[in-house]
């Protein structure tokens, strides 16, 4: 298998089903060696073996909850145990759990920004360090928002080149963010 992404390392949080595997077979069409997360070790692993028959890259399964810092912590651990390379973070796993905003339960609320908001943060941390030990990658945001200056609007965590880790508005349309929209893209936000 060759591709633009050959030799590149990616994890896909939320590739069972939806976006997600449409991502993740964006990036198997392209030679890279995937991680696949999800929450049901059956259909991930499904999901893995499918990938790995339709275009002939690795696909492993990974699965964990990504609302569970200690989950997390754990997942990433594994990662760098077998692997100690990861180039490309993507943030994708959310939930929506629809109910009439009367009737929203406390646990709805924490269970759903544990999900949507928390663990971006959470997998970005620790693939973050793992980046930084095999000398550079990129964190891609599907869903976040950011409070800042009286308004609501896109950001995302970029992974400078030999820089930090800042997160940043998504400017204009498509543009990806500020200050290098080279380096960092906010799939999602036009």
């Amino acid at each position: 298998m060759s591709g633009l992404l050959q030799g590149k390392k990616v994890l896909v949080t939320g590739a069972g089903r939806g976006i997600g595997l449409a991502i993740a077979r964006q990036f198997a069409a392209q030679g890279a060696a995937l991680w696949l997360n999800g929450r049901d070790d059956v259909e991930i692993a499904r999901v893995a073996e499918a990938l790995h028959a339709d275009f002939g890259v690795s696909c492993l399964p990974l699965c964990f909850d990504v609302a569970e810092p200690k989950a997390v912590k754990q997942a990433f651990q594994r990662l760098f145990t077998e692997t100690r390379q990861l180039d490309v973070l993507v943030n994708n796993a959310g939930i929506l759990d629809d109910a009439l905003i009367g009737m929203v339960q406390q646990q709805q609320i924490e269970r759903t920004f544990s999900t949507n908001s928390y663990s971006t943060l959470y997998c970005s941390q620790y693939a973050a360090r793992l980046m930084q030990r095999a000398g550079g990658g990129q964190c891609h945001q599907h869903d976040i928002d950011y409070w800042s200056g009286g308004k609501f609007g896109p950001s995302c965590l970029c992974r400078q080149q030999g820089g930090s880790d800042r997160y940043y508005p998504v400017t204009g349309q498509g543009a990806g963010c500020q200050p290098d929209p080279g380096q960092c893209h906010c799939p999602g936000f036009y």
